[in-house]
This record gives structure tokens, C-alpha cells and sequence, in this order.
């Protein structure tokens, strides 16, 4: 199936550019990185009624601390919140809102923060594999590659090639 515009009327061209990349709804977020034994993202369940920490990466398992919701934030075109909502009030976040290179991805209550809105950039040639944005640093969700065990953590990091930061979505 192509995705390519055909109708290049103004109007037409204008909405299938500003078309959001995926639909609202719940996911799975694996990641792509080779090598990896635990693609998924994960809420660390001893921390499950914590009001914030860490995320990392587990074993795919089909869980609550697995299972993001992805919304249109209406503050920002194409801007999600991505909230463990199985958990409560889960937003994933940046420690301390900071747009150094290397701060780890954790989850936080809700604050209306661009630090915890996230932009998706379409890898190209597939409608489910995307690079995630952080809208407050602009800088790119990153598996840590020296932790690619179970557990390990999840950080923000300069837009690059590695497969570190090519992340699957997958629907549940």
C-alpha cells in the first residue's frame, strides 16, 4: 500500500503533512538496537506506586508497566504525552526538565512540562518504527549502549544513526 499524496490540491497536501504519525491509543515500545535481550520500554514494578523515577528497559512481557498510552497533547501539533495510564500518572519525563546530553528518560506526575510532550520522527519506509523526540531538549530517546541487559536505562541523546534510538510502537 502506498503512502504517497495523490490529491495535491492545498488543502489536501496541507492535512497529509500535518497528519499525526500515529494514532492515539495504547503501545508497546520495543527497541530496534541489535543485541538487545530486553527491548522494552518498562516501568520497574517496585517502583510502580512511586510518583516518579526511572524507566528502563525489560524483557517484553505484555504488563501494565509496559503498556503506554500515547495522546495528542492540544498545546503542540503532533506532540504526545506518554503516560503508563495502567498506573496511574505516569508521564515519561526528563530528570530535573534538563536538555544536557545523557540525562536519563524517567516517569513523573503530570505537570504540563514540553520536557514530558515527544515528538515522533517516521523512520523511513515504515509506518511503526519511529525516533522519539523530547520537545523541551530536543534531544532523541537513546538505550544507554553500554546496558543492554535487563534493566538497563533509557536516556536522551543528540539526534545520530544508531539503532539505539530507533524504537518500534507497537499497538495492544
Amino acid at each position: 500500500m502506498s503512502s504517497y499524496v495523490t490529491d495535491t490540491t492545498s488543502a489536501n497536501l496541507n492535512e497529509a503533512l500535518l497528519a499525526p504519525p500515529l494514532a492515539e491509543g495504547k503501545y508497546v515500545v520495543s527497541s530496534l538496537a541489535p543485541g538487545i535481550n530486553s527491548p522494552c520500554l518498562d516501568i520497574p514494578s517496585q517502583h510502580a506506586s512511586d510518583p516518579e523515577g526511572e524507566i528502563q528497559h525489560m524483557f517484553c512481557n505484555g504488563t501494565a508497566f509496559q503498556i503506554l498510552e500515547f495522546k495528542l497533547d492540544p498545546t503542540r501539533e503532533n506532540r504526545y504525552t506518554i503516560n503508563a495510564s495502567l498506573l496511574g500518572e505516569k508521564f515519561l519525563d526528563v530528570t530535573d526538565n534538563d536538555a544536557q546530553d545523557g540525562r536519563l528518560v524517567k516517569f513523573a506526575r503530570h505537570r504540563d512540562s514540553a520536557f514530558q510532550r515527544w515528538k515522533l520522527e517516521p523512520i523511513a519506509g515504515s509506518n511503526k518504527d519511529f525516533k522519539i523526540q523530547n520537545d523541551g531538549s530536543g534531544l532523541f530517546m537513546d538505550l544507554r549502549g553500554q546496558e543492554p541487559e535487563a534493566g538497563g536505562h533509557i536516556q536522551q541523546r543528540p539526534r545520530n544513526t544508531s539503532a539505539n534510538q530507533n524504537w518500534r510502537i507497537t499497538p495492544v
